[in-house]
């Protein structure tokens, strides 16, 4: 899976924390440090508008992708709890 999540995964061109594409838990430690606005901040500083933040994650800073990624016409995959407002 490591292999896999490091040199296969589609993410792997995308920069980021070493330990970003094979676990979660650097990013739960910053989360519950309370701490992670700014880890965000300097990772997006080092390495761009788009960072890799785990196996299946990125962080987007650019509005101009607001559209493309959340839009009624993505193509993209949301999460789950998106149907939560969709069914209200």
């Amino acid at each position: 899976m490591v292999y896999y999540r490091v040199f296969l995964s589609p993410l792997r061109r995308f920069p980021g924390p070493n330990l970003a594409p094979i676990s979660k838990f650097w990013y739960l430690h910053h989360t519950s440090k309370g701490n992670i606005l700014q880890v965000l901040r300097s990772l997006h500083n080092q390495y761009g508008n788009i960072v890799r933040i785990g196996p299946n994650e990125l962080s987007v800073l650019s509005l101009d992708a607001l559209e493309p990624i959340l839009g009624s016409k993505s193509k993209m995959v949301k999460g789950p709890w998106y149907a939560i407002y969709r069914d209200l």
